[in-house]
């Protein structure tokens, strides 16, 4: 059987709860991503910008309003508190039970645990892998954009 790739419109989650609405419906699929770059301020939510956490609140309304249209919706976070309550959220809608219109999208050897440990509870994984021609590139542009990501990665890594 051969499995072929959605058509996935990706939205940063910082982003006011108006701007996803167009996006939603049973035929639409969303990625929602909590990303740890430097947005503009103009893009982002109030506090965004200083408060990572201040973000979660978006994050969680935009899953819930995918969950409750029928729009698929992958969750690209590393936040594993927001990844549970994404879970509570499915579940109260019904879904207790892993979904085909939910998957979690992570980075290769960024929070593998967590990553397992969905896996294991039956929740479908993407990994995330910077690839091609210009890999480097990317990544040294993203690094220059936010200097943290490198803390934030090696802290990923150190804690398995």
């Amino acid at each position: 059987m051969i499995e072929y790739a959605r058509r996935i419109t990706s939205r940063p989650a910082g982003l006011p709860h108006r701007d996803i609405e167009p996006l939603l419906g049973s035929h639409n699929n969303l990625r929602l991503c909590k990303g740890i770059y430097v947005e503009d301020k103009a893009h982002l939510v109030e506090d965004a910008r200083h408060d990572r956490h201040a973000i979660n609140s978006h994050f969680l309304h935009h899953v819930e309003r995918c969950l409750d249209t029928g729009t698929f919706v992958a969750v690209a976070t590393h936040d594993e508190a927001l990844i549970e309550q994404v879970i509570a959220a499915a579940r109260r809608r019904g879904n207790g039970a892993p979904s085909s219109g939910l998957e979690f999208q992570m980075l290769l050897g960024v929070c593998e645990p967590l990553r397992d440990r969905l896996r294991d509870r039956g929740y479908p994984v993407r990994i995330y892998v910077p690839y091609g021609q210009d890999w480097h590139g990317y990544s040294i542009r993203r690094l220059k954009e936010n200097p943290q990501l490198a803390g934030y990665l090696l802290k990923a890594a150190l804690m398995g």
